[in-house]
């Protein structure tokens, strides 16, 4: 049972540029993602690898992707940058995107890797954009929802996250 609200798991360089930095986080829509780091940029901002997924999937591939590759050593970062990994592409032997999908393809998670057919990666800053025809942040959980059903014809339940009224005060 999930009561999670995370169906996509992506990831995108670190936003200064600095190589082998990596951000790797969930978010309910892609285009919310994009959009909270769009309005600090000049420049369309892409998402460089997509997945979807089970939210219990999801939640587990990042908190593992956050504990194998967090910053260490030289490469440990101050505070308040928790959600950064660290990883060289030439010291792994793959890109980053590729051992994600390695790890989903080993723990036969109910995930999926999205192209949008741009080889820039994802850009969208609100649902009409979306090529993937992701609804409005309102209706996201229903929709993600059936699609999981759809994609992965899993019987595992999806649980509606409760506001956090509900959570609170019930």
């Amino acid at each position: 049972m999930s009561t999670r609200s995370s169906y996509w798991l992506y990831m995108h360089p670190e936003l200064q540029g600095k190589p082998n930095y990596w951000k790797v986080g969930k978010t309910l829509t892609p285009y919310s993602a994009v959009r909270s780091r769009q309005r600090h940029m000049v420049d369309d901002f892409y998402l460089t690898a997509l997945w979807f997924g089970h939210p219990d999937d999801v939640d587990t591939l990042e908190y593992v992707i956050h504990s194998i590759y967090r910053p260490t050593g030289n490469n440990k970062l101050g505070s308040g940058r928790g959600e950064l990994v660290y990883y060289n592409a030439e010291q792994e032997g793959c890109r980053l995107d590729t051992a994600i999908q390695r790890s989903i393809d080993i723990r036969g998670a109910d995930m999926k890797r999205m192209y949008t057919g741009n080889a820039r990666g994802y850009h969208a800053t609100n649902s009409t954009q979306c090529v993937f025809n992701c609804v409005q942040e309102k209706d996201a959980h229903e929709w993600s929802r059936l699609r999981i059903k759809e994609m992965f014809n899993t019987d595992r339940r999806l649980v509606k996250p409760k506001s956090i009224f509900a959570e609170l005060f019930e």
